[in-house]
């Protein structure tokens, strides 16, 4: 199964991140520590606000992080206060190796699981909502939901050539347009502008690929090349882009129209989510130290760094 290379492909990443530095590119924001593990999952960013702000977080929010791990477990969801303290809810009812989370303007949780190709929800407190997603998946990894409540999922494997595509659903979980195929080369983590762009992170195609609201291809495509692995990417209200990649242990990040800029922040330790908070306050879910490290919009360090609680970090949302 085309699922069992990639994992292959994670874990030489992360043995990579502990043996060597990634390439510096000011400015340097270095990341405590590396480690090993078996990755299972993507990343997801940002949840869902009023559209003039649909990737960022305001200022008072809570921290929603999918963990993979450990092994002998299903995963779970944690959740952290804005200076890092756990916090509740923590969710582990219907997980399986989760991967994705997205949280939508009314504080609905939703969870992708990897090994059961479903995507679960949950009321703000962590109590089971009535919808859950089976339809039209195919190894969910990324998830995102917009401002009207339209659901995007990224799915690793499937579509043409079984390269995955991007599924999308009404908020009643009722598939529906558009189906996104072209340009995707293992899909894995999905995020949606301010105006209604879809962006895509390509596994093994190494590059961001957007489209139109209704799935046609449109610029920019961000390459980062293939051993870079995108995971996950998030774009702020300005409509700066921000990719993790896994293979290098850095994020870059881009202008509108695709052409590099900074930060840069290097050091990282398999980075997979990521999301941005009103502010341009970057978190990143740091897979291979079980970490969430957090930067200023110019790329310093800075508070929280989270450990509590973590075991193999995915996905990461603010609301």
């Amino acid at each position: 199964m085309r699922h069992l290379s990639f994992l292959l492909v994670l874990v030489s990443a992360v043995l990579l991140s502990a043996c060597s530095a990634s390439s510096i590119t000011a400015p340097i924001v270095s990341a405590p520590g590396t480690g090993g593990a078996q990755p299972h999952g993507a990343t997801v960013v940002g949840p869902a606000f009023p559209v003039a702000a649909v990737n960022a977080a305001p200022l008072a929010y809570k921290i929603y992080v999918t963990n993979s791990g450990p092994a002998s477990k299903t995963g779970s969801v944690t959740t952290y206060g804005i200076k890092g303290n756990k916090i509740r809810p923590t969710i582990t009812k219907g997980l399986d190796y989760p991967v994705g989370v997205a949280v939508d303007r009314h504080g609905k949780i939703y969870v992708t699981s990897f090994l059961t190709n479903t995507v679960t929800t949950y009321y703000p407190n962590g109590t089971g909502a009535p919808l859950t997603i089976t339809t039209g998946l195919d190894h969910p990894v990324g998830v995102k939901v917009d401002a009207s409540g339209k659901i995007y999922v990224a799915n690793l494997e499937g579509g043409s050539g079984g390269s995955g595509y991007v599924s999308t659903y009404q908020p009643d979980g009722t598939q529906t347009t558009p189906t996104i195929v072209s340009g995707i080369d293992e899909a894995w983590g999905v995020t949606v502008d301010a105006k209604g762009k879809i962006y895509v992170t390509n596994f093994a195609g190494g590059n961001v690929t957007t489209y139109t609201s209704k799935g046609a291809p449109t610029t920019p495509t961000i390459t980062t090349g293939k051993s870079s692995l995108p995971l996950g990417v998030a774009v702020d209200a300005k409509g700066k882009i921000y990719v993790n990649q896994s293979g290098n242990n850095i994020l870059t990040t881009y202008m509108p129209d695709g052409k590099r800029t900074i930060p840069t922040i290097t050091g990282l330790s398999t980075p997979q989510g990521v999301s941005v908070d009103a502010h341009g306050k970057i978190f990143v879910a740091n897979y291979g130290n079980n970490t969430v490290t957090t930067y200023t919009s110019t790329g310093k360090r800075t508070t929280p760094t989270i450990t509590s609680g973590l075991s193999g970090p995915t996905g990461i949302t603010l609301h």
